[in-house]
């Protein structure tokens, strides 16, 4: 046999010695802490935690102050827009933002509309804005620039 594999073979010699040896000659702390047999305490005493939570409404809703709580501090900021009476009718078109747009018709009826920001100028060896993907067989038959 290859000596490496005679040094793996064990003998029943062997398997007695090495299973009466002390493997850890340590304390039940230091035990305890490799293999986290704490950690089955530490998931009892949060199971207790929270059941105890599900039974009182009171540490519920003081446990929902407090996130809100959390929350407005993390977030709040003073008002960005601003709330105006609005005298007489409000036409929903009044709320359309005005811009100038570009829109593309193609021979297959399908209409794209983007805003002319996106367009900017080409220079040499420009590749353009992909406007609309379309089929091969469809092409734009109209384009025109307007208004909002």
């Amino acid at each position: 046999m290859n000596d490496k594999v005679e040094r793996l073979v064990t003998t029943k010699d062997r398997d007695e010695n090495i299973t009466g040896m002390v493997m850890f000659p340590y304390n039940e702390d230091e035990i305890a802490t490799w293999f986290h047999v704490n950690e089955l305490d530490e998931l009892h005493a949060r199971i207790a935690d929270l059941n105890e939570i599900l039974a009182s409404e009171g540490r519920r809703r003081a446990i929902v102050k407090d996130e809100a709580l959390e929350i407005k501090r993390k977030y709040s900021d003073e008002r960005r827009t601003e709330i105006a009476a609005v005298s007489g009718e409000v036409d929903i078109e009044d709320l359309i933002p005005q811009e100038e747009c570009v829109v593309t018709m193609t021979n297959f009826g399908y209409v794209k509309r983007q805003k002319t920001d996106d367009y900017h100028q080409q220079k040499r060896g420009g590749r353009g804005v992909n406007a609309m993907n379309r089929r091969d067989e469809d092409v734009a038959t109209e384009i025109f620039v307007t208004g909002s």
